[in-house]
């Protein structure tokens, strides 16, 4: 592998790890944020079903094998949903109809928690630096560096 190749790669997984996307209103609950995101990922699945296709191909091999050459055919198979992307423009349009964006908000580090304690907040304020998001019994938590307890 290239090195240039391998550097990117490893710079992917961590700008991965800093930050998540999310759909964002201020002024609502994660809790809120999760119904609403449900309820749209529902009516999107409602209004545009999946459309499987089953695409297969011929993969031929082993070209000789102990005792001759011998052809061996099998099938290799896809399945390829072709309104996914339609399903997901509808979500996207459903949510933004309710009044949500899509964000990434970052992950706190240890160096803006240096041994403080935060407070979650309960409503989701205005996007700024100071707000970031915490791991916590599998859940994240949005908590402001400028208001430590």
């Amino acid at each position: 592998m290239k090195p240039y190749v391998l550097g990117i790669s490893i710079l992917i997984a961590v700008a991965g790890c800093t930050s998540f996307g999310t759909y964002y209103k201020p002024g609502t609950t994660l809790e809120k944020i999760d119904r609403d995101t449900l309820s749209c990922r529902t009516r999107a699945e409602r209004e545009v079903p999946p459309r499987i296709i089953i695409d297969r191909y011929p993969v031929y091999g082993p070209p000789r094998t102990p005792g001759g050459p011998r052809v061996i055919l099998y099938w290799e198979t896809n399945y390829i949903d072709l309104n996914e992307g339609l399903r997901d423009r509808v979500r996207a349009q459903c949510m933004s109809d309710a009044g949500y964006e899509r964000v990434a908000i970052p992950y706190c580090t240890e160096e803006q928690l240096a041994g403080k304690t935060f407070k979650p907040l309960a409503k989701t304020p205005k996007l700024d630096e100071s707000i970031c998001a915490v791991r916590r019994d599998g859940k994240r938590i949005l908590i402001d560096l400028d208001k430590p307890l």
